[in-house]
């Protein structure tokens, strides 16, 4: 695998979920060298786009989480899938959750496919316990630094899953 390498697969729109399953099979092995860079018991926190309740194409296709968890477990790893939806469905601050909940819009935009995924809702862990405020030089566009869920810590390894 060489840095800069994208890999598509292209489907109809009309395509089944076998076809859907293999095409998010062969992209993710392709992309990754066959998870070359996994080792087992390694912690893989699968981040995905879950800013609202809507379902896929606003959210994260539910296959790609479950077929992305399932092929992790099969290569030894301990798989987490983690999200705070944006402030417009969860708002979440120092002194708690105003309104929503992550969890739910999991669950709503999955239609209730990824329901029984080891799912962490950020907001749930707390602002203090869950999250860290981050500070880098290298974030300028952010000087006074941002809060940031302490997964990013606990995992060996991080999927954005668009």
């Amino acid at each position: 695998m060489k840095d800069g390498t994208i890999y598509v697969n292209g489907i109809k729109s009309d395509s089944t979920d076998k076809s859907l399953i293999y095409n998010i099979e062969d992209v993710l092995l392709k992309s990754t060298n066959n998870l070359e860079w996994l080792s087992p018991d390694d912690i893989v926190l699968l981040k995905p786009a879950l800013n609202s309740h809507y379902p896929y194409p606003s959210t994260t296709h539910p296959l790609a989480v479950q077929v992305i968890s399932r092929i992790l477990t099969e290569h030894g790893a301990k798989v987490v899938v983690g999200d705070q939806s944006g402030i417009r469905s969860v708002l979440h601050y120092p002194g708690g959750v105003l309104h929503g909940n992550t969890r739910d819009n999991f669950i709503k935009a999955s239609k209730g496919l990824a329901e029984n995924e080891n799912f962490k809702s950020f907001e749930e862990e707390g602002w203090m316990e869950g999250f860290y405020h981050h500070h880098s030089s290298r974030t300028p566009s952010w000087p006074e630094g941002f809060y940031i869920t302490r997964w990013i810590k606990k995992a060996d390894h991080i999927i954005s899953l668009p």
